[in-house]
């Protein structure tokens, strides 16, 4: 075999060929173009979780604002009569121990003495031994009157020593005017004699609102018979209570819930 016989034997297999310039681009723009379509897929999920993320945000600040709305009001109400009682005075405390007594008879000229008498008469013929007070007056100037009572008769305050004591007066006023057997006895000499608390200006607004509303009612049923006291309207029937009623600060009257039904439930009466 002579030199110019020893050649390498020829490859076999696929031939390739050279890529040109704008073919090595075109591979580029893919790669690129995929990398672009990876990141816009990945800023379309994380925006998704983001605004998931918000509404359950929201959602939830709903919920909590929900459960939390009757605690809050409750702490409000709270608050506000904290706010009551710090600002008390103690003539506004005195006054939750008076109680006001109208149609009590008054003699022309009656002296301290005479109304002392008289208001010891009056705890005798309710079943009490003694009132046992501060200080007791008429309110007013003296009016005249007609001829068979020269004297229109003034309310009478009462300062009482303890709370307790009014609720006892108001509890047993009804003998005044019932007889033995609890019936309505109007020629007792007493009969016309009526009590009420020392109000308040506010509380005054709201009991004259009550008052209303029980009239509202008893153009319904006569035979309707009421207590009110401390903001409230017991309305009874037979001696037992059917309806109660609130009056709230803007004068709205609403009724109570869980309104008792036993007959015996009785509460302080602001007015017979």
């Amino acid at each position: 075999m002579g030199r110019g016989d020893n050649h390498p034997p020829p490859r076999r297999g696929p031939i390739r060929t050279k890529k040109s310039r704008k073919e090595f681009e075109a591979d580029d723009d893919d790669d690129y173009m995929s990398a672009d379509d990876s990141l816009s897929i990945k800023t379309q999920v994380a925006n998704g979780m983001k605004a998931a993320t918000e509404d359950l945000k929201r959602e939830i600040a709903l919920q909590i604002k929900k459960e939390l709305k009757p605690l809050v009001e409750r702490v409000t109400k709270l608050e506000q009569q904290l706010q009551k009682l710090m600002h008390a005075t103690p003539d506004q405390e005195q006054k939750h121990r008076n109680l006001i007594i109208g149609g009590l008879p008054e003699t022309p000229s009656e002296t301290p003495k005479q109304l002392e008498a008289l208001l010891s008469t009056v705890a005798h013929e309710m079943g009490l031994k003694e009132i046992d007070y501060d200080e007791a007056y008429r309110l007013g100037k003296p009016k005249a009157g007609t001829s068979s009572q020269p004297t229109t008769p003034r309310p009478v305050i009462i300062k009482l020593i303890r709370k307790k004591d009014k609720f006892t007066i108001l509890n047993h006023k009804k003998q005044l005017y019932t007889d033995d057997d609890g019936k309505i006895a109007p020629t007792k000499k007493f009969a016309k004699v009526y009590f009420t608390e020392d109000l308040t200006p506010e509380e005054r607004k709201h009991a004259a609102n009550l008052r209303s509303k029980l009239k509202e009612l008893k153009e319904q049923d006569a035979t309707l018979t009421e207590n009110i006291s401390n903001g409230k309207l017991l309305v009874r029937r037979s001696g037992k209570v059917i309806k109660s009623f609130t009056c709230k600060a803007d004068g709205t009257i609403v009724p109570i819930n869980g309104t008792a039904k036993n007959p015996s439930q009785t509460d302080t009466p602001m007015s017979q």
